[in-house]
């Protein structure tokens, strides 16, 4: 059954598609564009969860590939960089976390695009001192560069982003979790937030 018959379907039983309406791209500008994803975290987050930046990188990039296969505004995306090249020349080179990102996107030869991920907080528990009790939430920004004959320019952004998981759990959080999938579910979650950023979506 293809997406939109099952989308149809789902109309009728539910006596309407106003619960489906379709959200356009914040930025569309992806299309046809050899673009890479680079995460900066802050320091306590990087330091709490090491595989932060590339568990987002690899999430938005992987995300953003399977909707390609349906999205006009992500048609013959490529991605000639991979994550962990990206993060291993962050640890390379960690100057350039004190340099404007439109001075660094160009710096990563074989793309026109940059997104730009800044991760400001991760927790997977709302107070520390309820320790049974756990709920994800990254809070973070997005920008995107467009590079052009060796000159970066900003071409969107974003702040304040947020995620969490479980999304319809109560605010001071849920028994029914650890650490670890408060973590994964809220990373699977902000990433997702990000992604539909670049192409036209239905709502939830």
């Amino acid at each position: 059954m293809s997406r939109i018959l099952a989308i149809v379907m789902l109309c009728l039983l539910a006596g309407g598609c106003a619960q489906f309406e379709k959200v356009p791209a914040k930025y569309s500008g992806l299309a046809g564009q050899p673009v890479a994803v680079m995460v900066w975290a802050a320091p306590q987050a990087s330091t709490d969860f090491t595989s932060l930046q590339l568990d987002v990188a690899r999430g938005v990039q992987s995300k953003l590939q399977q909707a390609a296969t349906e999205s006009a505004e992500l048609k013959n995306i490529t991605f000639p960089l991979k994550p962990e090249a990206i993060w291993q020349y962050q640890q390379n080179y960690p100057q350039i976390q004190v340099m404007p990102i439109e001075r660094v996107a160009p710096k990563f030869e074989g793309i026109t695009r940059l997104i730009y991920l800044e991760i400001s907080e991760v927790r997977t528990r709302t107070s520390e001192a309820v320790l049974n009790l756990y709920r994800g939430r990254i809070t973070g920004s997005v920008k995107v560069i467009q590079i052009e004959n060796g000159v970066g320019k900003l071409a969107y952004e974003e702040t304040d982003i947020i995620a969490v998981y479980p999304k319809d759990a109560p605010d001071a959080g849920t028994p029914n979790l650890d650490d670890y999938r408060a973590y994964r579910g809220a990373v699977d979650a902000f990433t997702t937030e990000v992604a539909i950023r670049f192409f036209a979506h239905y709502a939830n």
